[in-house]
């Protein structure tokens, strides 16, 4: 058993076993856990050919990281996210494929999807 180790599960701290009970249910300070509110991500078009346009908003105060990445793990643009973000990425020199984007913010929240590459 794994008794004396504490797992942390955002917001939530409890040991492993309080939280398979369902027994966790305030933030360490006390409070009650709020869900964070859904950020907009808007990766267009799909499937893409010269140009992928990314735009974030609604992120509020958290930051984070957005990434793209091929069929085999190598990263093809990146991105730290402050605030709203709308860019443009440069497709025309990617090899037609399959990608796969991620929006990792700084409270946990995570979004994904994939994009196609056509030429």
């Amino acid at each position: 058993m794994l008794s004396g180790y504490n797992y942390v599960f955002p917001p939530y701290s409890c040991s492993l076993p309080e939280c398979l009970a369902g027994k966790a249910g305030l933030r360490n300070d006390g409070r009650s856990p709020q869900a964070p509110e859904p950020v907009d991500i808007a990766v267009t078009p799909n499937p893409a050919n010269d140009h992928i346009l990314v735009q974030i908003s609604k992120i509020g105060d958290r930051s984070g990281q957005f990434k793209m990445v091929g069929l085999w793990g190598q990263t093809v643009f990146q991105a730290t996210v402050q605030g709203n973000l709308s860019v443009q990425v440069n497709s025309g020199s990617l090899p037609a494929g399959i990608y796969f984007w991620a929006l990792t913010l700084s409270d946990g929240t995570i979004s994904q999807g994939k994009i196609i590459v056509q030429h």
